[in-house]
């Protein structure tokens, strides 16, 4: 695999989030757009169980008319060490960045 494997569970009861290989070839990365919208101008990131809340909050302001994108952030060291092209793909420089993490002080990436 070429570094560290992990397998990460849950106490929580959260429900399945179905990837495709695309988007399990772009985890690797250690951030990817995980649920995109046309003309999004509203980044929501998440991590781990973080990431189903932000799906819901999508859905929330999909009904308001307000188009967002849900960017799963798996790994922060990771992503921070992609090329340039790739960040700004998943976090475009123009888009508003909201970020959902528990209790971590990691969290915080060049946005």
């Amino acid at each position: 695999m070429g570094g560290p494997t992990a397998i990460l569970l849950s106490r929580q009861n959260l429900p399945f989030i179905d990837r495709d290989n695309q988007t399990l070839q772009s985890a690797k990365r250690g951030g990817y757009i995980l649920k995109d919208m046309q003309d999004a101008k509203i980044v929501i990131l998440a991590t781990g169980s973080e990431v189903s809340i932000a799906l819901n909050a999508q859905e929330k302001l999909i009904n308001e008319g307000i188009p967002v994108r849900v960017v799963s952030m798996p790994c922060v060291d990771i992503f921070e060490k992609q090329d340039i092209d790739w960040k700004d793909f998943v976090l475009p420089k123009d888009m508003f960045k909201i970020a959902i993490e528990a209790g971590s002080i990691d969290f915080c990436i060049n946005m």
